[in-house]
């Protein structure tokens, strides 16, 4: 559904990954996809449904936009707000414009072929563009993977950091 205003979230063109393991734009998404997210509670992949779709606007607008990239060549941008798991804190954490620098240097969980690995975040580039804001929820877990990146929306912060994800699960 439309919200019909800005918010924190991910770009249009941000990849999710389904269940099968392939990834798709955001924008692509219907709401009645199957997602591959990470179950905390289990400490292995699992297949959910989307529980809330959000497209923020209808149309592109001109946004900040903070891009962070990552030691494996791969880049999540994102819009105000965005949580993402923190390693090396072993904890989620908000990421913005504004303290993105701040996590340069520490370590993220990133998925490839079904497997965690860790992964750097290299730098954070803040500019314009024009794009729309999207968020994700999925049921049960609330995770899911933005550009490979287990990341949530970044309203549920408190909640997340109740689960642990240990060193020997990647």
């Amino acid at each position: 559904f439309t919200l019909g205003y800005e918010s924190s979230c991910i770009t249009s063109d941000t990849l999710v990954t389904l269940a099968d393991g392939t990834q798709v734009r955001i924008d692509q998404l219907t709401g009645h996809e199957l997602l591959r997210v990470w179950d905390h509670v289990s400490g292995t992949f699992i297949n959910v449904p989307i529980g809330y779709l959000i497209k923020h606007n209808d149309n592109e607008t001109m946004q900040t936009v903070t891009k962070l990239s990552f030691s494996n060549d791969n880049f999540v941008k994102i819009i105000g707000d965005h949580t993402f798991y923190n390693t090396t804190l072993n904890k989620y954490i908000i990421i913005n414009e504004y303290n993105a620098h701040l996590y340069v240097g520490d370590y993220f969980i990133y998925e490839s072929d079904g497997k965690l690995e860790k992964v750097q975040l290299i730098s954070a580039e803040t500019s314009e563009e024009y794009t729309i804001a999207y968020s994700i929820e999925t049921f049960g877990t609330i995770t899911s993977f933005a550009n490979g990146i287990l990341s949530v929306t970044p309203y549920l912060e408190a909640v997340l950091n109740a689960f642990d994800i240990y060193s020997e699960t990647f």
